[in-house]
C-alpha cells in the first residue's frame, strides 16, 4: 500500500498546552512545521486548569486529563477522520521530517485497520523482536504524550475516559488514573480497537526545562540545561534515549 507524507496523513494536530505555558507553544509549533505541518492545520484549544484535584494525583493532572477528553469530543463533533494529539513539550526525530520516511511508516499504519498509534512513547527501546517501524501492540503503554487517533475510536474513547471522571473519590488519596493510564485502561477493556507504536518512538518529551527563549538561573543550572539540550539533540539524530523510562 502506498504511503502518504505524515501531515497528509493525519488532516489535523491538536496540541495541548495550558495557559501558564505558553512560551512552549512556539517551540511545539516549530516542531510540526518541520514533519510537514502547517499552520491551518494545528489546532490549540483554550485551556482551563482546574480548581481541585478530584481524586487526580495534582490540579494539573487533572487538567491534562480533561484537556485530553475535550479534544476528543472535538474530533468527533467536527468529524474528523484521523488526527494527531501532542503535548507542548515534544519533540520528534530527525528522520520523520524526510518524505521517504513518513511514506513508509504511513503505509505501514494504512495496512492495519488501527485505532491509536502512540507516536510518542516511553519505551526507550522499543519493542525488540517486532517489526522496526510500526507495531502492533497489545501492553501498556501509559503515556499520551503524542499519539493518533481514528474515529472509529474516538466515541468509545469519551465514554470511557467520561466514566473516569464520575467513579466516586477516595477520601483522602488518589483515586482517579492520569491520561496515560486512562487510555490503557481503555484498551485493556476493548481488545477489539487495534493498537500501533511507533518502533522506536518518534517523539519524547523535550528534556530543558526552560522556556523557549528564557536564560537558566545560574551558572550550574545553565550547565544542566545544556547538557538536557545535547542529549535531545543527540536523539533527535540517531533514537538513542538516555533518560529514564522502560
Amino acid at each position: 500500500m502506498q504511503g502518504a507524507d505524515f501531515a497528509a496523513y493525519f488532516s489535523n494536530v491538536y496540541i495541548i498546552s495550558q495557559p501558564s505555558a505558553a512560551g512552549r507553544r512556539p517551540n511545539v509549533r516549530a516542531e510540526l512545521s518541520r514533519i510537514g505541518f502547517d499552520d491551518g492545520q494545528m489546532i490549540v484549544p483554550r485551556q482551563t486548569v482546574p480548581q481541585e484535584a478530584n481524586g487526580f494525583a495534582s490540579r494539573a493532572a487533572h487538567g491534562l486529563f480533561l484537556s485530553h477528553l475535550a479534544i476528543l469530543k472535538d474530533i468527533s463533533n467536527r468529524g474528523i477522520e484521523r488526527a494527531l494529539i501532542v503535548e507542548d513539550d515534544a519533540i520528534f526525530r530527525s528522520k520523520l521530517a524526510e518524505p521517504a520516511f513518513q511514506r513508509l511508516i504511513t503505509a505501514a499504519a494504512a495496512e492495519r485497520k488501527w485505532a491509536l498509534w502512540f507516536v510518542g512513547h516511553r519505551l526507550r527501546q522499543g519493542l525488540r523482536g517486532v517489526r522496526r517501524d510500526v507495531a502492533q501492540i497489545s501492553r501498556p503503554v501509559s503515556s499520551a504524550q503524542c499519539y493518533g487517533v481514528q474515529a472509529r475510536v474516538v466515541d468509545d474513547l469519551i465514554g470511557s475516559l467520561s466514566a473516569v471522571l464520575t467513579r466516586p473519590v477516595a477520601d483522602p488519596g488518589v483515586s482517579r488514573p492520569d491520561i496515560g493510564m486512562a487510555i490503557d485502561g481503555f484498551r485493556k477493556a476493548h481488545p477489539q480497537h487495534l493498537c500501533l507504536i511507533s518502533n522506536p518512538a518518534l517523539s519524547i518529551r523535550r528534556g530543558n526545562r526552560e522556556e523557549p527563549g528564557q536564560a537558566a538561573q545560574g551558572a550550574f543550572s545553565a550547565v544542566i540545561e545544556t547538557g538536557r539540550r545535547a542529549r535531545d539533540e543527540f536523539w533527535r539524530r540517531t533514537g538513542i534515549d538516555f533518560r529514564s523510562g522502560r
